[in-house]
């Protein structure tokens, strides 16, 4: 464990947590981005299965690297160990301009595109709500770690119950399947599902912080994955029943609870999924400083504040045209 770590050591039952809202979170999964993913299909089933089958093979990489490769580095890490620091430090590049980016332009997603159709009283207010999404972000990350995993945690908990939420409402709706679809088209939703799990791997990242290790962060990383990858899937199955409206609908999990008459549990839906964003976000942020950190060995807490600070003036250029800023 590196020395800047050790005062302040990661349960793994706080690392689990992290790795559940890094997976998605689940709720984003389920409530937003899976249903348009998936669409009216009835092999949602297989679907399902083969999504989470797919990503199992990185997972056991992930999993058999941790067995001696476990600290801030984390993936890039794991780079290292298989190909040189070379090779590890041009993917690192890579990471953290994706990371970086990511940061910026999610902002805009959950100001723009996420908040407002749930509740279309903040259309006029995305430019403040933009804003306050960086701060928020930033605020939680510069809270103690011990202090932000415990809002994580609650996080986590509260994306699984309102995924029982949505499944809820889905069962109510009494929605029917309306169409047949191909084993072609079946085995490309799985790929794009399974692809969406890819932000598990970031909890790696804080590896060298967990108590108890290797064997540890290797506990909870498996086990994290797999309550959420197993919630989204249970969940995709009655979601696949939906009809086009609001399979289409910019937040569906929400659209949907609007549709059977439990309006606050579409206001619960919309909420829940800007935080599950912003969970994977604050994922994100962790990475990013540690990978900083790994590269070199700058004091962490000043990571954390420059990368604010940069953040901040990110989200202040993404201001100038925030509808093209997603898509370009």
């Amino acid at each position: 464990m590196s020395e800047s770590f050790a005062s302040q050591p990661i349960s793994v039952g706080a690392f689990r947590a992290l790795t559940i809202v890094s997976t998605g979170g689940p709720l984003a999964l389920v409530a937003l981005y899976v249903p348009g993913i998936v669409g009216n299909n009835d092999h949602a089933i297989l679907v399902a299965l083969l999504a989470i089958a797919a990503f199992v093979p990185a997972l056991l990489v992930w999993l058999g690297y941790s067995r001696s490769v476990v600290g801030p580095g984390g993936l890039y890490a794991f780079v290292e160990a298989a190909a040189g620091r070379t090779i590890a430090r041009v993917q690192a590049a890579l990471w953290i301009t994706s990371y970086f980016l990511y940061l910026v332009y999610t902002t805009t997603y959950i100001a723009y595109d996420i908040l407002p159709p749930v509740f279309p009283g903040l259309m006029g207010y995305r430019p403040l709500l933009q804003v306050l999404t960086a701060l928020v972000v930033i605020a939680i990350a510069l809270l103690p770690i011990h202090h932000s995993l415990k809002l994580i945690a609650g996080l986590a908990a509260a994306e699984l119950l309102l995924v029982v939420v949505v499944v809820a409402a889905t069962v109510k709706s009494g929605a029917q399947f309306t169409s047949s679809t191909s084993i072609g088209s079946t085995t490309t939703a799985a790929a794009n599902v399974s692809v969406l799990f890819i932000c598990a791997g970031l909890p790696i990242f804080l590896g060298g912080e967990v108590r108890g290790g290797s064997a540890a962060v290797r506990r909870g990383l498996w086990a994290g994955w797999a309550i959420a990858a197993v919630a989204a899937g249970v969940a995709l199955v009655p979601m696949s029943h939906l009809p086009p409206n609001i399979l289409a609908a910019a937040v569906p999990g929400s659209a949907l609870a609007k549709s059977i008459g439990w309006s606050g549990a579409a206001g619960a839906v919309g909420i829940g999924v800007a935080a599950a964003v912003v969970g994977v976000m604050l994922a994100e942020y962790y990475a990013l400083t540690r990978l900083i950190h790994a590269l070199g060995r700058w004091e962490l807490r000043r990571i954390s504040i420059w990368l604010a600070a940069v953040f901040l003036v990110g989200t202040a250029l993404a201001l100038i045209q925030p509808e093209r800023i997603y898509e370009d």
